[in-house]
């Protein structure tokens, strides 16, 4: 798979906050340093993307593989890399937690976790730190949502928004089973309308990036979002988030990621893959707009919370100390 821009190189900003929980002599050098091989032959943890791990794979130390594509299935790990005992973790965007039994061809295999593969990829670091990971510069619009402090981010109640409901786009090809997965959406979306007629949903978005976020997104009280052709997650989910949206998102119980944000009932509502329940979910939720705000704060509070690098630092201790003490216990 395609990487997703840079999403290991914000692991610098974490160092000073590693250096305060007692890690030592942390050292930050790019894959063509020459010191690089030296430094790694040295190193007690090396974290890396799964490329320079095949280039240093001979060297004794112990890894912590990044794998910053968006794909949510394990098959996409050699299984040399997870039973290779110098790997102790594999850090993802997100892991699918779907059990053998519950996958569907028609809407992409799924697989479950491996206990070395961790969701402690923070994706939201694309407009966190958007020129660290060479996403979009359309992502320095967000740079409010994470520093209200200093820019703000001016998002209205959901009850003061005129667009009911906001279908995301997909890049999907025609004919392909993710674009009929998004035509679904599009039916059931005008059974909706025909439910409520004097409701404003919109299943087409416009191509300027501006217009999308400032008259759809920000205006928006529901998003609906589809699984994208390669990958069970798709970034417009995060932005519907930052915009302060509520997200409808079909497998969403089955997808763990950090911060757990697609926990259903709770920061995300989770309807049925076909679609056949979305009427009923988006009507429950515009008739309680004021418990749908709720979900709303819950979900900005904890991405905020999480985009703190001495939160993240954390987080990563935890995991590495585990990590550790298990390559320890079966060596």
């Amino acid at each position: 798979m395609t990487p997703v821009c840079r999403l290991i190189t914000p692991f610098r900003r974490v160092l000073p906050h590693l250096l305060e929980l007692g890690w030592t002599k942390p050292q930050i050098l790019q894959d063509d340093a020459k010191s690089l091989a030296a430094a790694i032959k040295h190193a007690d943890v090396v974290i890396c993307t799964l490329q320079t791990f095949h280039r240093h794979s001979r060297s004794k130390s112990h890894f912590v593989v990044i794998d910053e594509t968006l794909e949510g299935k394990l098959d996409f790990v050699d299984l040399e890399l997870l039973q290779n005992s110098q790997v102790l973790a594999v850090l993802k965007p997100h892991v699918v937690t779907t059990p053998v039994q519950r996958r569907s061809q028609a809407y992409r295999p799924l697989a479950g976790p491996h206990k070395k593969v961790h969701a402690l990829i923070p994706l939201f670091w694309l407009w966190a730190f958007p020129l660290d990971c060479g996403a979009s510069p359309n992502y320095l619009r967000y740079t409010g949502f994470f520093q209200p402090a200093l820019a703000g981010w001016d998002r209205s109640k959901l009850w003061q928004r005129s667009i009911d409901v906001v279908l995301l786009s997909s890049n999907a090809d025609k004919d392909s089973p993710g674009y009929a997965h998004h035509r679904l959406a599009t039916l059931e979306l005008r059974r909706l309308q025909e439910r409520l007629p004097d409701a404003r949903i919109a299943t087409q978005l416009p191509d300027n990036y501006d217009q999308y976020l400032d008259k759809y997104l920000m205006d928006a009280k529901v998003v609906v979002s589809v699984l994208q052709p390669s990958s069970e997650v798709s970034l417009q989910d995060y932005e519907a988030w930052l915009a302060g949206c509520i997200l409808v998102k079909p497998r969403a119980k089955d997808i763990l990621a950090y911060p757990n944000a697609f926990q259903s009932g709770y920061t995300v509502y989770d309807v049925n893959v076909d679609f056949s329940n979305v009427a009923d979910v988006v009507i429950g939720i515009l008739q309680d707009l004021e418990k749908a705000q709720s979900m709303v704060d819950r979900t900005t509070a904890m991405l905020r919370k999480h985009a703190r690098l001495a939160q993240f630092a954390v987080d990563l201790d935890e995991i590495l100390e585990m990590s550790i003490k298990e390559s320890i216990s079966l060596g």
